[in-house]
């Protein structure tokens, strides 16, 4: 009773959240973090394709409500685990093997889960230097300007077949994951089937052998589905944790990087001139210099 009405409490505060608007409110919070975030950034940050890749994840992280899943998975956890623990309770009352079948038969869930989450981020980072070029290559479409200067120029057909090659390529990729993730879920599948047959048979030798009665021939098998059904939403929503985590590190990373630094630096007397020598620049994971052995002398201006 006290688990029941745990679980109720905690179904209510879940769904008071979610009614609150934590997923608009957390998305648009999240947004603006990484606005200011971004004009805090140092300009030759911008110069790095690696920044650039950050950020683009850090936003897909965003678009995609990772943090506010996360956030909602703990009450998610709590009202499964209560719901679960109280039917296998029930289940244990008719024989403890009904409990051991219903776990081997969806735990390949959770591996599923674990394995395809960590691919899928995988793919998901390996992709992201190409989605760059696809979004800028679709925003160059959607420029007046641009659109007018690609045609004057006659490049407008060589960037079109970029954009389709770029698209379809990302398209594919995701398309091939998806196949692997829906046979790896068939197989899940078909593994909890064969257990649900298998706990039929059970059912059936124990009434025979007059362990349960034919009044708990029905209930025995409709706890036993109710503990895989209840069991398989927990095992999947824990396998991807980890990858919502990997998701939600990209975010942070972005938080993380180092900003400008804001300051002066005073100097009592001022001669008649600056002079800078041997200056030299390089762009970030750039081998040669740009700049070098440069001289720059600054003089004092009159009024």
């Amino acid at each position: 009773m006290a688990g029941y009405v745990l679980k109720q409490i905690l179904q209510f505060i879940s769904n008071i959240t979610i009614n609150a608007g934590v997923y608009e409110r957390c998305t648009d919070y999240h947004k603006q973090a990484i606005a200011q975030k971004s004009s805090r950034l140092p300009l030759i940050l911008y110069e790095d394709s690696e920044t650039m890749n950050i950020k683009t994840r850090a936003m897909d992280c965003v678009n995609r409500e990772v943090l506010s899943q996360i956030y909602m998975s703990s009450a998610v956890f709590a009202t499964s685990a209560i719901s679960i623990i109280s039917l296998v309770s029930v289940l244990a009352s008719y024989n403890l093997l009904f409990i051991l079948l219903s776990l081997l038969t969806v735990m390949p869930y959770f591996i599923a889960r674990r394995l395809r989450g960590k691919d899928f981020y995988a793919l998901k980072q390996r992709q992201t230097k190409r989605v760059r070029y696809r979004d800028y290559l679709w925003e160059l479409f959607n420029d007046k300007t641009a659109v007018k200067e690609m045609r004057t120029m006659g490049f407008d057909q060589y960037l079109r077949e970029e954009f389709k090659e770029t698209r379809v390529e990302i398209d594919k990729e995701l398309w091939e994951f998806s196949k692997k993730d829906a046979l790896s879920l068939l197989f899940c599948d078909t593994i909890r089937v064969i257990g649900y047959t298998a706990s039929v048979v059970l059912a059936l030798v124990l009434t025979i052998s007059g362990e349960i009665n034919i009044g708990l021939f029905g209930a025995s098998i409709g706890a036993f589905l109710a503990v895989q059904n209840e069991t398989k939403k927990f095992l999947m929503d824990l396998g991807s944790l980890p990858e919502k985590i990997s998701f939600a590190k990209d975010y942070y990373a972005f938080l993380d990087l180092p900003e400008e630094r804001k300051g002066s630096v005073q100097k009592e007397s001022l001669t008649e001139s600056i002079r800078l020598e041997q200056l030299e620049f390089t762009y970030p994971n750039a081998g040669a210099k740009r700049l070098q052995e440069l001289i720059w002398k600054f003089l004092k201006v009159r009024r």
